[in-house]
């Protein structure tokens, strides 16, 4: 797998596969349709099952995960839990979920970063967890606090970019409008969607976020209130919050939907069924 070394205010952000980045990315030009992922994993689970349930051809991705040992799992197919699906990007394909090969070439940008309210490229501490890397994350307590049973592994320095950064290089002649917005960082979700221009977050239709309310027991903190109290002026409401997979639509853009046959990305299922009236 080529990749290229964007260098940024002296920090290298790799970016899978390989593209001669110069203002904006370099997309399929039959992809009309983008969606952007933060969070990935070992196998991109929710936008893989989103992508085959949909079975279209022309949707395309950008992605973020800051994890090395991921990014490995991602290039090469091996995630853990493979069959539930599983972008392979050394194929080119997703895997798994009953689906035989599902063509993603050109069509899916993998960027080895984190993503938090920082004004340009910070080096920042990530902290590794154990034995789920999927709860690995920019708080250290949030993988060892009372709702969480892993450990911390180990601390790596990764390179952490705005939101902002990626909506600059797309193309919003082409791509007016962002199909879904799926953020799930572990805690630093607030701070991720602070980290994106406002006018941006507008042209987002769907966004998926992991936060949850407080609960009597006090296992989990309130992420959810801050979240919501910060996108409602922006136009955007809940539409789903079961368990702690809070989904919301861009009431100002909800034409959009019936117009371009836009679907809501959704972990378990693949699509999340809305009714627009």
């Amino acid at each position: 797998m080529l990749e290229t070394e964007l260098k940024t205010k002296d920090k290298e952000i790799k970016i899978y596969p390989y593209n001669k980045l110069k203002d904006n990315f370099i997309i399929s030009e039959e992809v009309k349709y983008l969606t952007i992922d933060i969070g990935l994993s070992q196998e991109a689970v929710p936008i893989s099952k989103w992508l085959t349930t949909n079975g279209k051809k022309d949707r395309g991705v950008i992605a973020v995960e800051p994890l090395p040992y991921n990014i490995e799992c991602l290039l090469q197919g091996k995630g853990k839990n493979r069959g539930s699906g599983q972008v392979s990007l050394n194929e080119n394909l997703i895997i798994g979920n009953n689906q035989p090969g599902f063509d993603i070439k050109n069509k899916f940008i993998l960027i080895e970063a984190a993503i938090d309210n920082v004004k340009t490229p910070t080096e920042k501490t990530f902290y590794v967890a154990t034995p789920d890397t999927g709860n690995c994350s920019l708080i250290a307590e949030n993988i060892t606090g009372p709702s969480n049973p892993n450990n911390i592994e180990k601390e790596i320095q990764v390179t952490a970019i705005p939101l902002s950064y990626i909506f600059d290089k797309i193309d919003k002649s082409r791509f007016p409008f962002i199909e879904n917005l799926k953020i799930d960082t572990e805690g630093n979700d607030i701070n991720v969607i602070k980290s994106c221009n406002p006018e941006d977050l507008k042209r987002v239709v769907f966004l998926s976020i992991e936060c949850a309310l407080a609960c009597p027991q006090g296992r989990y903190r309130d992420t959810a209130t801050p979240i919501i109290n910060y996108l409602k002026p922006l136009g955007f409401e809940v539409i789903d919050n079961s368990p702690s997979d809070y989904k919301f639509i861009n009431t100002n853009l909800k034409d959009l939907i019936k117009e371009h046959n836009l679907t809501c990305m959704d972990g378990d299922h693949g699509i999340f069924k809305i009714s627009i009236k």
